[in-house]
């Protein structure tokens, strides 16, 4: 029978003096985990033979759980608001795991693995979501609150309108080439284009706040209160009483009084701002037109519709029912094209199409705006799509 080999049976042998000695492997000093021994490997477990160590030098190594040693996004305990234990992809440090498992790990809940601030949430409806809280659309640019509520911007920022202050807010709101914020406390912060004051935001406590072309608006107490642009008296024509919502268009406004009646003031040159006589549930603006909903749901526009936006025809897909035969939860209006999500929470959209911005995407949406040339979504999950015209990058999510 041929000897067992001094590696075989774990010895290693050594002259000293004239005698022969050994020791056990397990009598040697094992390298800790993370040295940076010139093999990159170590016993940590030791058995013996040697492990790889803690290559990416995140604290874990394969031998303690690290799915992935060669990420230090990867290992036990990463995404600690989904485990403190299971070894997931953190790669945006919010505390959430990706979604798609690395191999030998576990999936998390985060839904945008690259953005730390979009994560699960729990609405203000107590639904859970994960992402966006709410999508604003400005002329050329975008802005959201996120799950942190904080506010992200994205699109063209040639007067700074994506320059968003750090905070917490409930609200956000696009203008022309500025965007307004209403924070968690009740206060608004404006950014961008001031050159009309509409950046200049008056103190006191407000419950909402709507941006237009040059002109912002909110609610102080139910009262309308506006600053910036009054070439057509749009902030000098504010109506007195007590009101429940307002929205700013290009260069007019309209507000909801307590009895649903709506109240328009500013420029009229197509008849956006003459009000009709109706019952409506809300509000959205546009350039040249103005639209509500009704309580039955029923989309009402008054304006121009020379380009279908308002008069019911236009891009909502291949079978889609009648307008006027139609229930909608939301509405956004631009310059020449409107979208409205049903009650069945679908996307339709009117008006002009040379963008695409009235061809809205497949799936189930909470809310939708409009710019001038794209529009955007807030699906229920929580997720925003854009379409429509890209050249400033405002329909690029981050």
């Amino acid at each position: 029978m041929r000897p067992s080999s001094p590696v075989s049976l774990g010895l290693a042998f050594w002259v000293f003096g004239g005698f022969l000695g050994c020791e056990t492997a397990v009598d040697k000093p094992m390298e800790p985990v993370g040295s940076g021994s010139d093999s990159g490997l170590v016993d940590c477990d030791g058995d013996g033979p040697l492990d790889t160590a803690d290559l990416d030098v995140d604290g874990f190594s394969t031998c303690q759980g690290d799915c992935d040693d060669a990420d230090p996004n990867t290992h036990p305990g990463a995404a600690g608001m989904d485990s403190d234990v299971a070894c997931m992809s953190d790669a945006d440090g919010d505390g959430y795991g990706a979604m798609l498992a690395p191999d030998g790990g576990e999936a998390g809940t985060d839904c945008s693995d690259s953005n730390a601030g979009l994560h699960p949430f729990v609405d203000a409806q107590g639904v859970e979501r994960c992402g966006w809280r709410e999508v604003s659309a400005g002329w050329h640019h975008t802005c959201g609150v996120d799950s942190k509520q904080g506010i992200q911007c994205w699109g063209s920022d040639a007067s700074d309108q994506l320059q968003a202050p750090a905070g917490e807010f409930l609200h956000v709101a696009g203008g022309e080439r500025h965007t307004c914020g209403l924070e968690l406390g009740g206060s608004v912060v404006c950014w961008g284009d001031n050159t009309y004051g509409e950046s200049s935001a008056p103190e006191g406590l407000f419950s909402s706040i709507t941006t237009g072309g040059g002109f912002s608006c909110g609610l102080q107490d139910g009262v309308v209160v506006c600053w910036g642009q009054d070439s057509q008296g749009q902030v000098s024509g504010v109506p007195a009483g007590s009101f429940v919502q307002v929205s700013a268009g290009q260069a007019h406004a309209c507000a909801l009084d307590a009895q649903a009646a709506p109240h328009c003031w500013g420029w009229d040159a197509d008849g956006q701002a003459t009000a009709p006589e109706l019952e409506l549930t809300m509000l959205e603006m546009g350039t040249y037109h103005s639209c509500g909903l009704d309580p039955e749901g029923a989309l009402r526009c008054w304006g121009r519709g020379y380009e279908g936006e308002g008069q019911g025809e236009g891009g909502g897909g291949e079978g889609e029912a009648p307008i006027e035969m139609q229930a909608f939860l939301d509405v956004g209006v631009s310059a020449f094209h409107t979208c409205m999500v049903t009650t069945e929470e679908e996307l339709f959209c009117l008006g002009v199409n040379e963008q695409g911005q009235s061809r809205p995407p497949l799936g189930l949406f909470q809310t939708v705006a409009t710019g001038v040339e794209h529009s955007c979504g807030l699906d229920v999950t929580g997720a925003v799509s854009c379409w429509g015209s890209d050249e400033w990058g405002q329909s690029a999510v981050p």
